[in-house]
């Protein structure tokens, strides 16, 4: 369950993470660093509140983004609740950004690499050298690229096996890149009280951008509606192989037509959970309100 921070407060948790030296730290780590970066500062963004009721269960292993366009924040809001589990990181994977860039030395358009994507070269005048121009061009293949990078959760659903920290107090919270895979920890039956924390993004702001043409390329940001977990992949794999056979002349949707009217009553009780559950979450939704009444209204900002 989320629900938005009302305007007042958002401007003064704006304020308070734009005043931290560890945000600061970390944005100009991340996205500061290599060759002559563009990198500016940063604006806080999605400022929510998460509340994850008693009887809830863990969520799915995910990654909040296919590519460094951000980095995220969770703040605990309550003493001893559970921690975010995590999987291990690799800081080698090739993260598709779905972007492509002019080489300014063999003018070939490619898709430009998590790390040069970070220095905001796309949106700059910083020239881009693909580095290897005297080799074939490379494929442009995001599907592929997502497959690798996250292909681990498509066979360890216990993939996100680690906390993020020590128990934590109100007020502590973790800052981490958004393709970290995690996994909400849920809320068990026993507990009295929902998990609240207080989720936000901090996205990178560049100088010497290019003057916005249909040949620049937007900033891709982050979107809550877009998460990496495993039946992503597996939709874009789906939708490359028939892509694949179409243009080989083969149809393979009437092959999915069959596989899905085959599972029709299992579609249809899927339907009726989610009509029951959209109901629940209404009424947990009021609930919400009321609690942000009281953050915004309160002693404690």
């Amino acid at each position: 369950l989320q629900a938005s921070v009302s305007k007042d407060l958002a401007e003064k948790v704006s304020l308070a993470l734009m005043g931290s030296d560890k945000i600061h730290d970390s944005m100009k780590h991340v996205f500061g660093k290599g060759r002559e970066s563009s990198y500016e500062g940063f604006v806080v963004e999605t400022l929510k509140l998460l509340a994850t009721p008693p009887g809830s269960p863990p969520q799915l292993p995910h990654a909040d983004d296919h590519c460094t366009s951000c980095l995220f924040g969770l703040i605990h809001l309550n003493d001893d609740q559970l921690r975010t589990r995590i999987a291990k990181y690799n800081n080698k994977k090739d993260y598709p950004t779905g972007i492509t860039s002019t080489c300014d030395n063999c003018q070939r358009d490619e898709q430009l690499p998590d790390a040069d994507y970070k220095r905001g070269v796309h949106l700059t005048t910083e020239k881009w050298y693909c580095g290897h121009c005297s080799k074939p061009a490379r494929e442009y293949d995001f599907e592929k690229k997502l497959t690798l990078a996250f292909g681990e959760l498509l066979d360890n659903p216990d993939i996100a096996d680690a906390h993020a920290g020590e128990v934590p107090a109100a007020n502590d919270g973790i800052l981490a890149l958004p393709t970290l895979i995690h996994s909400g920890p849920g809320n068990p039956s026993s507990s009295t009280e929902h998990r609240i924390v207080l989720f936000f993004t901090v996205r990178p702001i560049y100088k010497n951008a290019k003057p916005w043409t249909a040949s620049v390329e937007k900033q891709h940001k982050y979107s809550e509606d877009l998460q990496i977990h495993a039946p992503c992949i597996l939709y874009h794999q789906f939708q490359k192989t028939l892509r694949l056979y179409e243009d080989a002349g083969c149809n393979l949707r009437n092959y999915s037509s069959f596989i899905v009217g085959a599972n029709a009553a299992d579609l249809a009780r899927l339907k009726s959970d989610l009509a029951r559950a959209r109901s629940t979450i209404a009424n947990q939704e009021k609930k919400i309100e009321k609690l942000m009444l009281r953050l915004g209204e309160g002693e404690v900002d």
